[in-house]
């Protein structure tokens, strides 16, 4: 079997690669069967960035918090979809763009994104946010640094 699952990745290497040593792209078209609702791309994007470097996973929230126009103000699911992956862009690599790209097209991260939110649900968390320190949950940031700052 592995024999053969490199002879196809050969053939499908091969495939894109014509005479002159030019790519050409080809169309991949994939299909996804869940037991839960799409998840948000920019927390499947938030997810990627964070298994590449979790210093760059801070940088991307910053940067997404940033933003002039918040993510959920954007009229259309494509325009935070393009918004997300242009502030990506400013963090990763064009190669890691591009597996970015098939990791959102396969979305590899949803069900990580689903088990993060199904965690919060059975803790009962109820607002957008939410943080644990010290097995207590915090909904304001106030109420955490005064958390943090009677802990030190």
């Amino acid at each position: 079997m592995h024999f053969s699952a490199c002879w196809i990745f050969a053939y499908l290497v091969a495939g894109a690669i014509n005479a002159n040593g030019e790519t050409h792209g080809k169309l991949v078209t994939t299909l996804l069967n869940a037991q839960w609702e799409r998840t948000p791309v920019v927390l499947e994007i938030a997810e990627f960035i964070a298994d590449e470097n979790p210093d760059d996973f801070w940088t991307f929230v910053d940067a997404i918090v940033r933003l002039d126009t918040p993510l959920v103000e954007l009229p259309t699911e494509k325009e935070q979809y393009k918004k997300s992956l242009e502030v990506a862009a400013n963090i990763l690599s064009p190669v890691k763009m591009n597996v970015l790209r098939l990791s959102l097209s396969l979305h590899t991260y949803s069900p990580k994104v689903e088990m993060y939110g199904q965690m919060a649900t059975q803790r009962g968390i109820k607002c957008p946010a939410a943080a644990d320190f010290d097995g207590r949950l915090f909904c304001q940031a106030k109420d955490l640094k005064e958390a943090i700052s009677q802990s030190l």
